[in-house]
């Protein structure tokens, strides 16, 4: 499955990985969220509905180019650097196709994304 995330009307598309959580999210889509920038590694937003992700694989190594959700704040994250948070951890749930990490390091504090299954 694949997502195409339109941050601030510029396209992207991710690759999902097959699991339960992914599902979730995409039975959610299409949904626009505004994002806020987080430790200078990523933007986050909280989800419009509580997903579980029970038997998903947690990990403390946040991955530029990737997407994660975080259970403790039912939120969505888009990477744009390599980060540890530790002692927290993390589900990873897609990987752009795309370097976006330049153009989200651009220092702005908030992005605006539409996420929807892509059809293509």
């Amino acid at each position: 499955m694949k997502f195409k995330l339109t941050i601030n009307d510029t396209e992207y598309i991710a690759d999902m990985i097959n699991n339960q959580l992914v599902k979730q999210l995409a039975a959610l889509c299409p949904f626009e969220a505004n994002y806020r920038s987080y430790k200078q590694h990523e933007y986050f937003t909280k989800l419009p509905e509580e997903l579980n992700d029970d038997g998903c694989q947690l990990t403390t190594k946040a991955v530029k180019n990737k997407l994660y959700f975080f259970k403790k704040w039912n939120s969505f994250a888009i990477t744009f650097d390599d980060a540890n948070i530790s002692p927290n951890s993390l589900v990873h749930i897609g990987d752009f196709e795309e370097d976006i990490s330049k153009y989200l390091n651009t220092g702005n504090r908030n992005i605006h994304v539409l996420c929807e299954v892509d059809s293509s």
